[in-house]
């Protein structure tokens, strides 16, 4: 059953598709379901390449994040370009699915001519549907967007299905249809696989080039290069009783390259550390500006925001986030439908008044006969702030309940790039502290983090408090969401 539902997909082609494609279920034809399953499984694999080495660059972001892209770099240059792929007439399908496999291992894809034809355009859909699901941590997700991927690359698999009927129809003898059909289906699947490029394979073809290939077969400037790389290893590597040493001069490239790494990451800090002050200073500064009214004209606004994070905060993010971060996403795809609608307009049916009759409600006797267009509107301005109460009365469960719920918002607002605050909040008499967690220009980019050393504790003074946040999203020049918004699929 494909997980996509008819309603999910905007554009009349795309719904024709995903009808075509069913009807190809409902026929049980074994061999087109075979060719369809094959592209199902390839497609599946490039997804999850891309999502597992997303998590290993995460958790490894040094050396061996690093290895892994020059892997990918090195991968890819072995891959055919698009304009490659269109001169050997490689089958449809086999060059979509190549340039997605381009995409998930590069970023990009080798269309350095700049072609711009059918693959370009279908490219584009697939591409955003491609990011969502190598971002995904829900498996089912995953596999979800394999379908819309199906959809979006119908034009390219029809054929190849096709190409069973055309072969059937060939045949005169009925008792030889099967035996042609099943040939047909065979010497697809065989185009496909020799034109289909995969991680393992593209790894076995560089092992082959650089250890195992033959001479003649290699260009004079390959060799060459294999020469240097040759002499270099052994010159930085030597041999003493079978055991295996490094050189002076390799140690002393390694030892200054980490102390370069070091080197920077102090300096890194230092600048950090220098903004954050300049940011905490310009907060204190907006507080002593606001006027709190005369009931808080005694009262003093502290205002704190944490400097350093640590490896603790950073996981226990990770960790709190695998189950709140479906909650987001469910928020986001029903919030983006709400922009698409106002961008495109959208027609509100069932009102007790409005501009037109509705023919198909004068059945009701409520009196909602009647709908309205709304135009469209491409200026959509929008912020959120989230205030906290800290005080002693929020300990416990609702501390937590409050924190997953900061957690979930600031995610929604960074995944559709709304402009986020979020403070918590308490006192000590006559003093309010005022706790900055998520700033809207965020110094460092590790503010929800920050949010994780939320606490409950002391009294609260709301009045003063929210006068305080109020006035930063007054003062805050609204951003037009709707260039920002990601049209994800």
């Amino acid at each position: 059953m494909l997980c996509a539902s008819r309603d999910f997909f905007r554009s009349k082609d795309h719904k024709n598709n995903l009808a075509e494609i069913t009807a190809i279920f409902d026929e049980k034809n074994p061999l087109k379901l075979k060719i369809l399953s094959k592209i199902a499984v390839y497609l599946s694999n490039v997804v999850e390449d891309g999502y597992i080495e997303r998590l290993m660059k995460a958790k490894f972001p040094g050396s061996i994040s690093i290895g892994i892209q020059l892997n990918n770099i090195k991968q890819v240059e072995i891959m055919p370009s698009l304009k490659d792929m269109v001169d050997n007439e490689y089958q449809l399908m086999s060059i979509i699915a190549n340039l997605l496999l381009q995409y998930v291992k590069i970023g990009r894809i080798e269309n350095d001519d700049e072609l711009e034809n059918e693959y370009t355009e279908i490219l584009t859909d697939c591409l955003q549907t491609l990011d969502f699901a190598i971002d995904e941590t829900n498996p089912k997700e995953r596999f979800s967007a394999i379908n819309h991927l199906l959809v979006y690359c119908w034009s390219f698999i029809k054929p190849l299905l096709d190409e069973i009927d055309e072969d059937k129809n060939t045949s005169d003898d009925n008792s030889c249809e099967n035996s042609f059909s099943e040939n047909k289906a065979d010497e697809i699947m065989s185009e496909l696989e020799n034109e289909l490029f995969s991680s393992s394979e593209m790894s076995k073809n560089m092992h082959t080039i650089g250890l195992e290939a033959e001479e003649s077969e290699i260009s004079d400037d390959e060799q060459e290069r294999m020469k240097r790389e040759q002499t270099e290893i052994e010159n930085m590597i030597s041999s003493d009783d079978g055991m295996v040493t490094f050189d002076n001069e390799y140690i002393s490239r390694i030892v200054d390259n980490e102390l370069e790494n070091i080197l920077n990451g102090f300096a890194e800090k230092k600048v950090f550390s220098a903004l954050e002050d300049e940011l905490s200073n310009s907060l204190i500064n907006e507080a002593k500006q606001i006027d709190y009214g005369n009931i808080h004209k005694n009262a003093h606004v502290n205002i704190h925001r944490q400097k350093y994070l640590n490896d603790n905060e950073v996981e226990l993010y990770n960790k709190a986030m695998l189950e709140l971060r479906p909650v987001s996403k469910m928020l986001q795809k029903s919030v983006l439908n709400v922009i698409k609608q106002r961008q495109h307009g959208f027609t509100e049916r069932g009102l007790y008044m409005g501009n037109r009759l509705d023919h198909t409600a004068f059945y009701r006797n409520d009196g909602k006969i009647f709908t309205k267009r709304n135009r469209p509107n491409y200026e959509i301005e929008l912020a959120v702030g989230v205030f906290v109460d800290m005080s002693g009365s929020m300990s416990g469960e609702r501390i937590r309940m409050a924190q997953a719920m900061a957690l979930i918002v600031h995610d929604f607002c960074q995944s559709l790039h709304i402009p986020v605050i979020v403070y918590g909040h308490d006192s000590s008499g006559r003093d309010v502290d005022l706790y900055s967690f998520v700033e809207f220009d965020s110094v460092d980019g590790s503010d929800k983090y920050r949010l994780m050393n939320m606490r409950a504790g002391g009294c609260n003074r709301d009045g003063c408090a929210v006068r305080y946040v109020a006035e930063k999203m007054v003062n805050r020049q609204q951003m037009n969401i709707a260039e920002q918004v990601p049209n994800r699929t």
